[in-house]
């Protein structure tokens, strides 16, 4: 009966431990965690969505996260700074994701990939696109869009 027991007790345990392994996810709560920037300003309704899908208001000095996703309503703007000093204004009506950034001061190492959804944003570029031009990139579902300079603008409407 002792045997018994505590084989079922092993058994349990090991389940227990694959249950918290599965539910654990290093990398997501790796890319969460990391701040890629605060929020300046704000005006209407401006929402993060950060990658488990939780949604969380914005307001000025709030994070911005790797992998969140910035929501601008109608009649609503977002200004964020980010860890690199770059500024990016979000224009109303639209989605902008923060899928990679890192800034640690060494161009190499450096990282900045964007997306933008829909509507758009205007930006003057910080230290990543100044040391390094190729580690920042901004992706809409059209094209990629590199740097030449240090301010550019993209917007994306509906076709008619």
């Amino acid at each position: 009966m002792k045997n018994y027991f505590q084989t079922c007790l092993n058994k349990s345990c090991y389940y227990f431990l694959f249950l918290c392994l599965g539910l654990y996810s290093p990398a997501g709560l790796a890319a969460e965690d990391e701040v890629a920037g605060r929020v300046v300003a704000t005006r209407g309704a401006v929402t993060a969505v950060d990658v488990s899908g939780i949604s969380r208001e914005l307001e000025r000095r709030s994070e911005i996260r790797v992998g969140d996703t910035i929501i601008t309503q109608a009649d609503s703007f977002a200004q964020i700074r980010m860890s690199d000093a770059a500024i990016i204004a979000l224009k109303e009506s639209s989605r902008f994701q923060v899928l990679a950034y890192s800034y640690d001061g060494d161009p190499a190492n450096d990282i900045s990939t964007m997306s933008l959804i829909e509507g758009g944003f205007r930006t003057i570029t910080g230290a990543i696109g100044d040391g390094n031009q190729s580690a920042y990139t901004v992706q809409t579902p059209y094209a990629s869009i590199g740097i030449r300079g240090t301010d550019h603008e993209a917007v994306i409407t509906d076709a008619l």
